[in-house]
């Protein structure tokens, strides 16, 4: 204003006022809630993301902590097949193009079994020849499957051996029997 009180110019500014930004929301489709595997099995991981002002531009798993845990994946989807024997808490989490990763962090709990183990079967168990002359030889020889140990007993014999498939040469005074148990 003049002394005469009359306006000499006028300026003016403009503040703009914008929303902060919202962080996105995760979510998880699959697994189901405790799921077990056995160990070996694949398991598929689903998860999504929302963002009210913008766009999902990252994701990630973890196992053990959302923040902090053994990263898995960096994808919405996959699958594995080597998650260690016991129980897993899987977290998900997204981010968005604004850069800020969802404050929700929804799990899964994965308990991986050990694989069942199959009974050992002794396939064959045979001596060649079945029937010797005292002092003469005659040769045990056995298959198995799924055979960790072997345990060969009869005629003063008690043989431990870690051979599943193998052969024993034998040299009885008498008739005897001989036993195989395996493992």
């Amino acid at each position: 204003w003049n002394t005469a009180g009359v306006a000499t110019g006028i300026q003016s500014r403009t503040v703009t006022v914008t929303a902060a930004n919202q962080v996105p929301t995760a979510a998880i489709s699959a697994p189901a809630v405790n799921q077990s595997i056995t160990q070996g099995q694949s398991i598929t991981f689903t998860g999504s993301g929302t963002d009210t002002d913008g766009s999902i531009s990252a994701y990630r798993w973890r196992d053990g902590n959302c923040t902090t845990g053994t990263l898995l994946n960096s994808t919405s989807s996959f699958s594995t097949s080597t998650l260690s024997l016991g129980a897993h808490t899987v977290y998900f989490s997204v981010q968005d193009n604004s850069g800020a990763w969802s404050t929700n962090c929804p799990s899964r709990t994965i308990t991986v079994n050990a694989a069942a183990v199959p009974a050992a079967t002794i396939n064959s168990f045979t001596a060649t020849p079945a029937s010797i002359v005292a002092g003469n030889s005659s040769n045990l020889a056995w298959t198995t499957s799924n055979a960790q140990s072997c345990w060969i007993s009869g005629g003063g014999i008690d043989s431990w051996t870690t051979v599943p498939n193998g052969n024993r040469n034998v040299s009885p005074a008498s008739t005897t029997t001989y036993n195989l148990q395996c493992w």
